[in-house]
């Protein structure tokens, strides 16, 4: 990208988990990250532009906007407002494919109140796109936030099982967490994945939170080679009042970079 990630110098620890060696790493340019936004346009720009081939913002019928005051870095964030608690909508940030074959995805996420989903708030997915000018689309993996009986906010995977034939639009498999850890209220917390498209059973989903390995799935995650990125929500339908999460230092590479500092510009 033009603009670059200015002068940060990361502490040994703080890279370990990329396997950059013993030594800190200051990267104005590093060629590891493919985009990334911190949202300090104080707009929505960096999704539906920057690196090639940009992306796109799917508001339904509630809100995707970048706001200033919460914010992991700087002073905006993007903020994701569910105004449809009592049937089904989408407001999602995307970046459009194809993506790498295998690429990280990652994004840090605040949520100032438990939500509550009658079944899912998919706050992380990738869909697949046929190729060319025809718009069809399908979803094909989502990290989701659940409501758990203790009252806590979890963490699933939802995905397409085997036995569905190819047209239907159902992620119908919701997958536990190797490592169930509680999702943070009123904090902020990463979550990174790697995603390598297959067609097969040579596709992968691993996903880290705060640094630390929750998912690490294998088989079809792609009914082609056209993979897109989208972070927010989809939402099933709201239980509550709480509808609301933030998010900030988004980013796609080609290595995993760890629960990295706040990103700064130049």
């Amino acid at each position: 990208m033009a603009r670059a990630i200015s002068a940060l110098t990361f502490a040994v620890a703080g890279f370990a988990a990329a396997g950059c060696g013993d030594s800190s790493l200051s990267f104005g340019n590093d060629p590891a990250f493919i985009w990334w936004t911190d949202h300090e346009t104080g707009d929505l720009s960096d999704w539906t532009g920057g690196a090639s081939p940009g992306g796109f913002i799917l508001q339904g019928h509630s809100r995707v906007e970048v706001v200033k005051g919460i914010a992991r870095s700087g002073d905006y964030a993007l903020h994701v407002q569910d105004d449809s608690p009592d049937m089904r909508d989408f407001p999602l940030a995307a970046r459009n494919g194809p993506l790498p074959v295998e690429v990280y995805c990652s994004a840090w996420y605040f949520l100032p109140e438990p939500l509550r989903p009658k079944k899912y708030w998919w706050f992380m997915l990738f869909r697949s796109r046929e190729p060319g000018a025809n718009p069809d689309f399908r979803d094909e993996i989502a990290l989701s936030f659940t409501s758990l009986p203790d009252g806590s906010v979890g963490m699933r995977v939802n995905r397409r099982s085997p036995m569905l034939p190819p047209d239907s639009t159902e992620l119908d498999e919701s997958v536990a967490p190797d490592l169930d850890l509680p999702v943070p209220i009123a904090q902020w917390f990463q979550i990174e994945v790697f995603h390598r498209t297959g067609t097969d059973d040579s596709g992968h989903l691993t996903v880290w939170q705060d640094g630390k390995l929750t998912f690490d799935l294998a088989g079809r995650n792609s009914l082609n080679n056209h993979a897109e990125w989208m972070v927010g929500g989809v939402v099933d339908a709201l239980t509550t009042t709480a509808s609301e999460l933030y998010i900030d230092d988004a980013a796609i590479t080609n290595r995993r970079i760890g629960p990295l500092p706040p990103f700064t510009r130049q």
